[in-house]
């Protein structure tokens, strides 16, 4: 049985500082775009072992920076089972299998990269073009990072998913979650193989919708929460092999911005505060005049500031080049600026450190 979904936005302002309680890692810097695969791969497709051996060598290539899910949708010939066999079909991966943006063409191997379109009209693309559309992927910036948690506790037989999406950017179009529950190790008859087939990151379980469960806002500075439960005392997966993954779409252009994948773990998960890169003090917050933002530099750095409005839109940027070890202090003052009433995302840079705050102009 699934229970989904209890969402909240972990957010708590104090004193013009964001203090988040983190159980995924998740980053708070700007990183750049996780690649997702959703592979449509078979039993009965002959040409799919040679699919998963251009998987492996993305892996090989991409240990970081790569996830997949591997579906075997029901309203295809390449997936009933040989007999005696588990049947690994779904019907929650057929929509997306019968879907229009697939292009005019269906078969397998063939994957969703990003769900973005590969080539003209098709969003399904080739084992042939896998490893260069996952390499542009992680070379592109992402306005927000995902982190995933997986707790399987085998007394209760119930999983605990947690799932963290952080935005370091503004955006304005609407986003939407999706998370997964894959398993590995599934021993198969496969045609193109000889002998027992182990099938790996298969779909077992969806947690939000068909197409994905909206978030609710994506401004630069949420951190968003949420958390999934599963029970599999009936379903007896395999969770020393299972892996969770979430994922993040913009509905506008129906491409998967970024996502994160992990195994699932038998440890507990533990919420923990994240180091701050940078301490910072904004005194006051809110303001109206001017306000001081104090800082302590660990090392000799090249120091800048910008601020930028809730549309995303960078309204200043200040360079205060380079200082020394210790404690500074720069007064932002409002009309020198031209900063009119309203909230700004401050981030203040110093090397590879980065801060950010929420400052309100009265």
């Amino acid at each position: 049985m699934k229970t989904r979904v209890l969402s909240l936005i972990a957010l708590l302002i104090f004193g013009g500082s964001a203090a988040f309680a983190q159980i995924t890692g998740v980053s708070l810097m700007p990183q750049n775009k996780e690649a997702i695969m959703e592979e449509f791969s078979g039993v009965r497709c002959v040409n799919c072992p040679a699919g998963h051996q251009v998987i492996d060598q993305i892996f090989a290539t991409n240990p970081t920076g790569f996830h997949i899910v591997t579906f075997m949708p029901n309203n295809s010939s390449y997936t009933p089972p040989y007999a005696g066999d588990p049947d690994l079909q779904r019907s929650y991966p057929a929509a997306y299998y019968s879907t229009p943006y697939c292009g005019n063409s269906r078969f397998m191997p063939s994957a969703f990269i990003n769900r973005r379109e590969w080539s003209s009209g098709a969003k399904l693309s080739s084992r042939t073009l896998w490893a260069n559309a996952v390499n542009t992927i992680i070379n592109e910036p992402s306005p927000l990072n995902v982190g995933v948690y997986g707790y399987y506790n085998e007394t209760t037989m119930m999983l605990e998913i947690t799932v963290e999406v952080y935005y370091t950017s503004t955006v304005t179009d609407q986003h939407s979650l999706y998370v997964t529950l894959a398993e590995s190790g599934i021993m198969t008859q496969q045609s193109g193989a000889s002998g027992q087939y182990e099938q790996k990151h298969v779909f077992r379980e969806a947690f939000t919708g068909q197409w994905g469960d909206a978030i609710a806002t994506t401004v630069q500075g949420d951190l968003h929460t949420y958390t999934f439960t599963f029970d599999n005392s009936t379903t007896n997966y395999d969770m020393s092999q299972a892996e969770v993954m979430a994922y993040v779409e913009n509905k506008t252009n129906e491409e998967i911005v970024s996502g994160f994948g992990n195994d699932v773990s038998s440890a507990p998960p533990v919420a923990v505060a994240p180091a701050q890169d940078l301490n910072v003090g904004v005194f006051p917050n809110p303001f109206s005049d001017a306000t001081a933002i104090v800082y302590n530099l660990n090392n000799t750095s090249e120091v800048s500031l910008s601020l930028t409005d809730l549309t995303g839109k960078q309204v200043t940027n200040i360079d205060l080049g380079e200082q020394a070890t210790g404690e500074h202090r720069f007064d932002l003052n409002v009309s020198e600026q031209g900063l009119a009433s309203g909230i700004y995302i401050m981030q203040l840079r110093a090397g590879e450190q980065v801060a950010t705050q929420r400052l309100a102009v009265q």
